[in-house]
């Protein structure tokens, strides 16, 4: 809960997720340019559908889109030609989610209910749609946040 959480846990969190995109899309931003690529930033269904006892996670997903946002008109501005983006991914079978499954921190099911398909989006789900959003079929996309969710955004990730 955020009334008890330790300012180390709140910073860590934004240190990691947030402060890092930014660090890393500024060391990245020569090379981009001078190879005409594009950045991708890994946001959350959470910057918009946020979940209890997770501010920081929240904040800080809805700040990488923010982030992506203001690099994509700054860098546009500027003539660089790198485009900017983020994927905000859904319930994503990952290692630590299936951990907490089987720890029993997390009811499967009762996840699944916020999903209206009631699907695991796979983790190779996420790379196929960041390998297509950067090819040329979406050279017009920049500045977008880009759900691959399975729907929770459309229902707004209730039960």
């Amino acid at each position: 809960p955020t009334l008890e959480m330790r300012r180390d846990e709140w910073d860590r969190t934004i240190a990691i997720n947030l402060s890092g995109a930014y660090y890393v899309s500024r060391h990245l931003f020569p090379a981009l340019r001078d190879g005409g690529g594009v950045l991708v930033h890994m946001a959350s269904v959470n910057s918009r559908n946020t979940t209890r006892h997770r501010a920081p996670y929240n904040a800080s997903k809805a700040g990488i889109v923010a982030l992506t946002q203001a690099l994509a008109v700054e860098w546009g501005l500027a003539g660089s030609g790198v485009r900017v983006l983020a994927v905000s991914p859904g319930l994503t079978r990952t290692q630590q989610a299936t951990m907490r499954i089987e720890s029993g921190d997390i009811d499967e099911e009762r996840l699944l209910g916020r999903v209206p398909t009631k699907r695991w989006i796979e983790p190779e789900e996420i790379a196929a749609a960041v390998v297509a959003l950067v090819g040329g079929e979406f050279s017009a996309m920049h500045g977008a946040n880009v759900f691959v969710d399975a729907g929770y955004d459309a229902w707004g990730g209730h039960f």
